[in-house]
């Protein structure tokens, strides 16, 4: 092998080690919840956020739409049980998450004695 090729050779496997390697991690698929969401017994107004919380750490959230309806994609959590909150309150419905699940999930949420169950 002569001289010009070695050092060609040892130019190629420097550049090919400092080249840093890439891992690509794969994300893990979110849940998605869709539906309605009602507090106190009426449609919850356009802007209202509600969330996802699993084992007290919020998960995912998303606003109401005009007509009164969401869609939340809910990251993977250190568990499995969903509790939802609609602005301040806790909805009724709860459910558990699943890596690429989709439910339906109507909520409700309510204040004192004109609260829904």
């Amino acid at each position: 092998m002569t001289k010009a090729k070695l050092l060609a050779l040892l130019a190629v496997m420097a550049m090919v080690l400092i080249v840093p390697a890439v891992a690509f991690a794969q994300a893990v698929p979110p849940h998605i919840f869709i539906g309605s969401v009602t507090v106190n017994g009426l449609s919850a107004p356009s802007g209202t956020v509600v969330s996802a919380v699993i084992d007290g750490v919020e998960q995912g959230n998303a606003t109401v739409s005009a007509g009164g309806s969401y869609t939340l994609q809910v990251s993977q959590g250190s568990g499995t049980d969903v509790v939802f909150m609609v602005d301040t309150l806790t909805a009724s419905e709860t459910a558990t998450w699943q890596q690429g699940g989709a439910d339906v999930v109507n909520l409700t949420a309510g204040t004192g004695a004109a609260a829904t169950s």
